[in-house]
């Protein structure tokens, strides 16, 4: 089913379609990098949704999720500025330069750099994951290289996981808990009603 390709030669075109899934997501963020200002070279990577996810990752450091009205956020859910709360806080440098809708200009400061570089190894991951789904649902390495390979090289998802949104974790989430609900349907070895209780938190984690 795997049409002569071993084991060992698979995770070596893996590794090698990781390494360049990874080489064109550090060259997208190089290029989206302006060092000419001083005050925000990063300020290409976000959007005015960013400026909004940066100021609740605030509020939640400070116990509360609330509009910038002081009302409770029930637009928003709280799972992406959780996990951007989680950063070190770093304080603005200056000035902030007016013409960018930026993510310094409030009291939270970010490192964008660290955000992305960790975001762009979740998206690595989701590479590897469907690797997992495509060779699970086909019985053939073949097929889950290609997919690999596809995800490794998609535009759409390259550009993603260096911005600052919400959908590399969700994508990351929604991925796994596919991966391990067929683990469970095809009855895997080593497959338990676990993997469905891991399916569930998955997917519920991806809904906040």
């Amino acid at each position: 089913m795997n049409m002569g390709l071993s084991r060992n030669k698979a995770r070596v075109w893996l590794v090698a379609i990781l390494l360049l899934a990874g080489g064109l997501r550090v060259g997208m963020l190089s290029a989206a990098m302006d060092m000419s200002s001083r005050h925000e070279p990063m300020w290409r990577c976000t959007t005015p949704d960013t400026t909004e996810y940066v100021r609740l990752a605030g509020e939640i450091q400070k116990g509360q999720f609330c509009t910038k009205y002081g009302r409770g956020e029930i637009f928003r859910t709280p799972g992406y500025p959780l996990w951007i709360s989680a950063l070190p806080e770093v304080k603005p440098v200056g000035e902030p330069d007016p013409k960018m809708n930026t993510v310094s200009q409030g009291p939270f400061g970010l490192r964008l750099a660290g955000l992305l570089l960790a975001q762009i190894l979740l998206d690595l991951v989701t590479v590897w994951l469907g690797y997992l789904l495509a060779r699970r649902l086909s019985l053939s390495r073949r097929a889950g290289l290609l997919a690999a390979l596809i995800l490794a090289t998609s535009p759409l998802l390259i550009a993603s996981s260096v911005r600052v949104l919400s959908d590399t974790l969700f994508l990351l989430l929604f991925t796994a808990a596919i991966v391990l609900l067929l683990r469970w349907v095809l009855r895997r070895r080593g497959a338990t009603t676990i993997d469905l209780q891991f399916v569930g938190v998955l997917l519920a984690a991806g809904a906040y």
